[in-house]
């Protein structure tokens, strides 16, 4: 006997997991067995095994019925393959897991709350908690712990005419065991304010020994609340922000947030549970309180900002930076930008300085979501702060609004700042230099020279960096520079000789004599720079000056070779043949950078680009992704002269990381490439790394109608199990679709067909996507499945495609969407309202009766 009840549920087994019956016999290989096993998890159950479960509740024995009834649960077939008659008998059961497996069936399974079913569930929410042969099972996002718990869950899930049956759970929450109790108030919660009345029963349960269920009861006791329930709540919530329990003090502070505004009078409250911190838990804290504050302010900003003000004198200064950061997010994450940003500009005078700094850090940032007119003005009296730090942040301020409008940053404001005993306020004063108007910026020139001498090695460079920015205009202080050559400081020098070389070609022979000992500085940056200057003198420096840069063709540091490349054709066009020499020995480094940089200088100073092409596609193991960027850059430099092994090995730099630049290569190919393309191509899309398959999705989708030859390389995909592919698959045909719909709709309609609801979903989901050109064919096929399904996840798609589709045959769509807005399932409802939302924003575009 025991040996016959396992061979039967192997039988349901295999049958609930393979789906045919030439698997049950063994004849299916093991890829078929696997593909089909993967398919019936992720699809409507097949007649034969809706015909096995339901033998098997009939007769078979409790482990079989309990595995029958945990796949379906598993797989989400409860309402496909039970019906409330099944479901009922199975309760009065002698076995504790069959009776509360059932119960949890029967909340998926039954619609509204028939007498029956109430009075089949109410027994077990009378009993109490007792162990189950397993502690724990879980259904997808659904977690049954207890028989008990299972059958309040079943309550709950039945509908809103639950709610008049609350009361029975009451009881439950005096159970002895916390899972019980848990689950009443869960289910207490998810009634609404239905359940209202039953406030005073969970107000003991917040001091339960159980974190988890004073944690239900805070979210129970905002859900079910009434607007004259308010205070009340909020007298039982704002203790807990004392709580030694972190996790009930969370959800307090999300519960106060939810209560809207009568809880404004109490915000005062949350400030100290703002750290402003950088460890992980202190920053989870700030932001629950952040959104708190944020749900409030959606409520009510102004009052919110009034109230968070009305307590700022009198806070301290850790409180003032609290507040200043609450107004912060209240201004980013809503509409009330302007009213944080009127009550931030007054508190730029608030005693402490670090509060100052922050308020103009944040305006600074409001700046950027909404303009303020004022900041500008209200920023200008802090450059004359008694606190170093303020000026400081003002001026970076300052500098950063002028980027948008340089009327903030004159003379008269910064050469002050120039004479400042902080290094960090004349360091911001150089910075904010390079965005003056060129009409104030020489006369800054004279107060610049004293810092050259400067100690602070970021002054010096910045003072350099902003003569070389006036060009010309500072020549006159060339002699004041020369000796910056010799500067300690690295960047020092580079700036000295970028300045040098901004000033234009004849400059004095002195000035090249004292370029040319820094070709031999040990730092490649300077060297490199010092090319760069000579580079920019060009012809008019001496003829021999040449001969001092040939050398550095060889340099050990291949950028600086490249940069010796430019230079000596500049100087000497004689010296070309040398310059191209070494950019050829450069093509057989080991090194794609190398070869990039080699690759580029031939090719701009007359090499050809075949001795290139070799370099380019012969990938380096260590190469970084912006090598293999730079690599399919210079693709683009050969223009016309795309062959298929361009496209091959563009295809191949793109599967390395060539990323963003390779796709805009591919896709902006001419037609001579789609023959290599379509060989390509197809198999990158079904490549195992999803990152590369997608880059290869996007050099279609960027192809856009011109893709249409590889339509029938993508209906494999949308007919696969993998999701991934499918999604990949829909987005390429909606770009295809946007051009070529009917082309499109030709090869998608008979998928509308196929036997697994993951196709057809993905099939509607392409032909609502593509444009209105096919839509006269679209139309009757989408309505005709959407006649058909019994599926609510496939009428859902089937809805938004229509709202998208139809357009001059909108009035049979509507006529066909109408009924469904009494549809049983609350989605399917939903979704038609949006679908019928969308027929009615073309309303110009249909007839008087479909307007109606």
């Amino acid at each position: 006997m025991a040996f016959h009840l396992f061979l039967r549920r192997v039988w349901l087994l295999s049958l609930l997991s393979l789906g045919t019956a030439g698997t049950l016999c063994g004849a299916a290989a093991p890829e078929a067995t696997a593909e089909k096993k993967k398919a019936a998890d992720s699809s409507q159950p097949e007649p034969e095994q809706i015909a096995a479960i339901r033998a098997a509740l009939a007769g078979a024995s409790t482990p079989v019925r309990l595995q029958a009834l945990e796949s379906c649960l598993q797989k989400h077939w409860a309402r496909h393959c039970l019906k409330m008659e099944d479901l009922l008998p199975l309760l009065h059961h002698a076995d504790a897991d069959l009776r509360g497996t059932a119960a949890a069936a029967l909340g998926e399974v039954v619609q509204g709350c028939p007498p029956a079913v109430f009075q089949a569930v109410l027994p077990y929410l009378r009993q109490e908690y007792s162990a189950r042969v397993s502690d724990l099972y879980i259904y997808s996002d659904i977690t049954h712990l207890t028989l008990q718990g299972s059958a309040a869950e079943a309550l709950d899930k039945i509908g809103p005419e639950s709610q008049a049956h609350a009361g029975e759970l009451i009881p439950m929450l005096q159970g002895s065991h916390h899972l019980t109790r848990y689950r009443a108030v869960k289910a207490l919660g998810r009634m609404g304010p239905g359940a209202a009345p039953f406030i005073p029963a969970l107000e003991p349960l917040l001091k339960d020994t159980n974190n988890e269920v004073c944690v239900a009861v805070v979210e129970a006791l905002v859900k079910i609340s009434r607007e004259e329930d308010a205070p009340h709540v909020l007298g039982l919530l704002l203790p807990l922000l004392q709580n030694r329990n972190m996790h009930l003090q969370a959800s307090a502070r999300m519960a106060l947030g939810q209560l809207g505004r009568a809880a404004i009078p109490h915000v005062h409250k949350l400030l100290p549970s703002l750290s402003l911190g950088h460890y992980t838990f202190q920053r989870v804290a700030d932001l629950e309180v952040m959104k708190a504050f944020v749900q409030i302010s959606r409520v009510d900003a102004p009052a919110l900002i009034d109230e968070v003000l009305s307590f700022f004198k009198e806070a301290s200064p850790l409180d003032q930076r609290r507040i200043v950061e609450v107004l912060r997010e209240i201004g980013e994450k809503t509409q009330a930008t302007p009213q944080v940003a009127a009550a931030l500009l007054p508190l730029l005078q608030a005693p402490s300085a670090e509060v100052r700094c922050d308020v103009i850090k944040v305006l600074e940032t409001l700046n950027d979501k909404t303009p303020i007119p004022t900041l500008g003005p209200a920023l200008l009296p802090l450059l004359r702060d008694a606190d170093p730090k303020v000026r400081h942040t003002a001026i970076l301020s300052m500098r950063n609004l002028s980027w948008v409008s340089p009327r903030f940053i004159t003379d008269k404001e910064l050469l002050p700042l120039l004479q400042d005993a902080d290094p960090d306020v004349k360091w911001g004063a150089l910075c904010a230099s390079a965005v003056m108007t060129p009409a104030s910026f020489p006369k800054m020139l004279p107060a610049l020279l004293p810092l050259l001498k400067d100690p602070d090695d970021r002054v010096r460079f910045l003072v350099v960096e902003a003569l070389g920015f006036a060009g010309n205009a500072a020549a006159t202080y060339t002699p004041e520079l020369l000796p910056l050559l010799h500067d300690n400081d690295d960047g020092v020098r580079g700036a000295v000789l970028v300045a040098l070389g901004a000033q234009g070609p004849f400059a004095p022979v002195e000035v090249i004599q004292a370029i040319l000992p820094l070709l031999r500085d040990p730092d490649a940056g300077v060297r490199g720079d010092a090319l760069h200057a000579l580079r920019l003198q060009g012809k008019a420096a001496s003829p021999g000056t040449v001969q001092n840069v040939l050398p550095l063709l060889r340099d050990p540091d291949f950028f600086v070779a490249y940069r010796a490349a430019y230079a000596v054709v500049a100087l000497d066009e004689t010296a070309r043949p040398a310059a191209l020499s070494a950019m050829r020995g450069l093509l057989q480094d080991r090194s794609l950078a190398t070869r990039c940089y080699a690759a580029e200088a031939l090719i701009d100073l007359g090499g050809t680009y075949e001795e290139c092409f070799q370099a380019l596609v012969t990938l380096d193991p260590e190469a970084e992704q912006s090598d293999i960027s730079s690599a399919c850059e210079l693709f683009q430099k050969m223009g016309p002269k795309y062959t298929p092994e361009v496209t091959s090995a563009l295809l191949e730099l793109l599967c390395e990381g060539g990323g963003h630049v390779a796709i805009y290569q591919l896709a902006g190919l001419g037609p001579e490439a789609v023959p290599t393309l379509a060989r390509d191509l197809p198999p990158l899309l079904r490549h195992p790394k999803f990152w590369t398959a997608s880059l290869a999705g996007d050099v279609l989708r960027r192809m856009g109608g011109r893709a249409a030859p590889f339509i029938p390389e993508l209906l494999p995909m949308l007919q696969t199990t993998d999701i991934g592919l499918r999604k990949n698959a829909v987005e390429i045909l909606h770009s295809i679709g946007s051009e070529q719909a009917p082309a499109v709709a030709r090869a998608v309609l008979p998928l509308l067909q196929h036997s697994s609801r993951e196709v057809q979903v993905a099939a509607v989901d392409v032909l609502g996507g593509i444009s209105q050109q096919a839509a006269d064919a679209v139309i009757p096929d989408l309505l005709q499945l959407l006649h058909d399904s019994k599926d609510d996840a496939v009428k859902c798609h089937l809805l938004l495609a229509l709202g998208h589709q139809a357009h001059g045959t909108a009035a049979e769509a509507v006529a066909a969407l109408r009924p469904l807005l009494q549809d049983p399932s609350p989605t399917v409802r939903s979704r038609t309202q949006q679908a019928l939302t969308l027929i009615r924003q073309k309303a110009p575009l249909l007839p008087a009766s479909a307007k109606e």
